[in-house]
């Protein structure tokens, strides 16, 4: 009977520190899994904002434009109101980036990194902002009377500081967001290490005790590491931007484009895809380097930002090719490629300028939804994507050579 006691309380010993080691194993788990996705969830807020903060200062170089070549007093008015708008929002969200914000999901708990480069482009950032300012005041003044010389004279200077800092600003930014995104995989990475590393201590318990303690919990044990497994695949998934383009990636833009087929399906109104595959890519890896094909790349993906309107979005399909997704129809999405190429041409010039020795050329298709019976989003970029080689093939052909 002595035993008997002895054993059941050696096993009810055992039994409490397994019980209380895997509970806090558990604990430990969902702990560190909350943490990654709420860490996630808050790295993509702020390199979302990012990118906007990148795209309203293109807005306000867009609009000091505007302002220095409008010759209607009341068009100035107008565009100065929007140019107001867009400073406003500008400079709060650096402050709210930099400083951290409830309302728009940000903590402001930067990196020293990211600190050291908010720091690098603060001249830029306060020479627009200042610049902007002296244009409102000058607007406020001149154009109760209607004196646009006046406002000239005055705006020119300010003007060119806006437009002279913008780019170095742009390229600020651009950094940040890269930093924001390569410390989030960082994190990201070393929590899935801690992770795995307690998977296999947990591994190591069950194993020892599950003979003649934790058999009647096998199939829930099972069935957690599924779910474990399920948030680390989410926690892949929640990736949405291609790191080298800041583009969606494939995933995010395909799950756009099966919305937009649905709600086009709907509304019946029309919807375009366009495949775009660059021309000579390899040859230019081969040639020059990688980082002459990346540059390929990455000047491709700023031309589709600064061209496509804000209802549309494009996306990195995969290597050289992209798809740009048009809430309307072939004729306007043709337009639309017409101001592609245009814009094509003139970086092809800055390339010449600068003494770049390959060239930036493009292939691409459009597919319509109304041309498709049960039009899927995979139907839809297929049917692009053959136009697309169709074009490639005809070029071949007039120029005698591959492309």
């Amino acid at each position: 009977m002595e035993l008997n006691k002895n054993i059941t309380l050696k096993l009810r010993i055992r039994y409490i520190a397994a019980f209380i080691l895997l509970a806090s194993l558990f604990a430990a788990i969902q702990t560190a899994i909350h943490i990654t996705i709420t860490f996630n969830e808050n790295f993509s807020n702020v390199i979302n904002i990012a990118g906007r903060q990148r795209m309203l200062s293109q807005k306000i170089a867009k609009e000091a434009l505007l302002l220095a070549n409008s010759d209607s007093p009341g068009k100035i008015q107008e565009i100065r109101k929007e140019f107001e708008k867009s400073i406003s929002v500008w400079v709060k969200t650096h402050g709210k980036l930099l400083s951290g914000s409830m309302e728009l999901g940000l903590k402001g708990k930067n990196s020293k990194t990211v600190l050291s480069k908010y720091h690098e482009i603060e001249p830029y950032f306060h020479a627009i902002r200042d610049a902007a300012v002296n244009i409102m005041g000058a607007a406020d003044r001149n154009f109760p009377s209607g004196n646009l010389k006046g406002f000239r004279d005055e705006t020119g200077r300010d003007i060119e500081v806006i437009l002279e800092n913008e780019k170095h600003f742009l390229e600020g930014m651009s950094s940040i967001t890269f930093q924001y995104a390569t410390e989030a995989d960082s994190m990201i990475s070393f929590i899935r290490k801690l992770l795995f590393s307690f998977f296999f201590i947990m591994l190591a318990t069950i194993i020892i005790e599950t003979f003649f303690i934790f058999r009647p919990f096998e199939i829930q044990i099972q069935k957690d590491f599924e779910e474990i497994e399920k948030n680390m695949i989410l926690l892949r998934e929640q990736a949405t931007y291609d790191d080298m383009t800041s583009l969606f990636n494939k995933r995010s833009g395909m799950l756009f484009l099966e919305q937009e087929v649905n709600k086009a399906k709907r509304a019946k109104t029309p919807l375009t895809v366009c495949f775009i595959d660059l021309d000579g890519l390899k040859k230019v890896n081969d040639t020059y380097g990688h980082e002459a094909g990346d540059e390929m790349i990455i000047t491709f993906a700023e031309i589709l930002k600064k061209t496509i309107r804000s209802s549309e979005i494009s996306f990195r399909y995969g290597g050289d090719e992209f798809v740009i997704v048009f809430l309307s129809s072939i004729a306007q999405a043709e337009k639309t490629m017409t101001r592609v190429i245009a814009n094509v041409e003139k970086a092809n010039q800055v390339f010449l300028n600068n003494n770049k020795r390959w060239k930036l050329d493009f292939s691409y298709g459009l597919s319509f939804s109304g041309s498709l019976s049960g039009t899927t989003a995979e139907q839809l970029v297929a049917a692009a994507d053959e136009q697309m080689y169709r074009s490639k093939n005809a070029k071949k052909e007039s120029r005698g050579k591959y492309v």
